[in-house]
Parts: structure tokens; C-alpha cells; sequence
């Protein structure tokens, strides 16, 4: 993913593999609410010694719950409309 790249690379290459996991959680959160907790802690844990690479993410700090939200539609749209789901 584009911002993850540019995260990354304000970031030691010591510190990329685990931000690059801790990036993913935020990404690929199942809902709005895991996004955010994950984008807070990604904030928390790399603000006061890596500013720039906090401050890049913060900027969209509104993609990952827009991307968690519409996920969050998707997989109830889906789940209505799935026979099996419904008890048909």
C-alpha cells in the first residue's frame, strides 16, 4: 500500500517489520472501532521518537476507518443476502 510505503520510509530499517505489522492492523481491521484503536496505537507507540513517520499517517488519519467502515458494509450486505446466513 502506498501510505504503508511512506510510512515505512520515515522510519530505521530496524523499526519497519514491526511497523509494518502494526500498519497492517490498522488496514486490515474487521471494523471502524478496531481501526481506530489500532491507528491510536501505531500513533502512541511511534510518535515521540519517529514524529515524521506518526505525523505521515496522521494526515489520512480518516482512510483506515473508511476503510474498516465500508468493510463493515460490505460484510453485512453480504450476509443478507447469503441463504444460509438467513436460515433459508
Amino acid at each position: 500500500m502506498h501510505k504503508t510505503a511512506n510510512v515505512l520510509a520515515k522510519l530505521p530499517k530496524s523499526q519497519q517489520p514491526k511497523a509494518k505489522r502494526a500498519l497492517q492492523e490498522i488496514w486490515m481491521a474487521e471494523t471502524k472501532l478496531a481501526a481506530e484503536l489500532a491507528f491510536d496505537a501505531f500513533i502512541e507507540s511511534y510518535a515521540l521518537k519517529y514524529e515524521k513517520a506518526a505525523d505521515c499517517l496522521s494526515k489520512d488519519r480518516d482512510t483506515p476507518q473508511v476503510a474498516a467502515a465500508r468493510r463493515d458494509e460490505l460484510t453485512t450486505a453480504a450476509q443478507a443476502s447469503d441463504p444460509i446466513a438467513i436460515g433459508a
